[in-house]
């Protein structure tokens, strides 16, 4: 059945396509896509103030499909390592 990891990216694109890139050399990952059209979103928490537009970029809704607990974990290191090396911010979501 497998885990479904759902996350936004928020930045240029060709930072964002590299973040992606780089998921797929985790194993048992069997898809990676973009949910949503590209563009600015309603944050769904009050508490930060952030925006897109602070973050220069644009937000991308990602679904990812691991097959296992194991992959889903190394999924979300390697997401959240890729991002922080190229720039952009990253938030983890149960659905959007």
């Amino acid at each position: 059945m497998g885990i479904m990891v759902r996350f936004r990216l928020m930045g240029q694109g060709t930072a964002v396509r590299s973040t992606l890139t780089a998921l797929w050399d985790v194993a048992d990952v069997d898809s990676i896509e973009e949910v949503d059209e590209q563009g600015a979103h309603p944050r769904d928490d009050a508490t930060s103030a952030c925006t897109v537009d602070d973050f220069n970029g644009e937000l991308h809704d990602i679904e990812a499909h691991a097959m296992t607990d194991r992959a889903a974990t190394q999924l979300r290191d390697r997401v959240e390592h890729a991002a922080r090396a190229h720039g952009i911010a990253l938030e983890f979501v149960e659905r959007f």
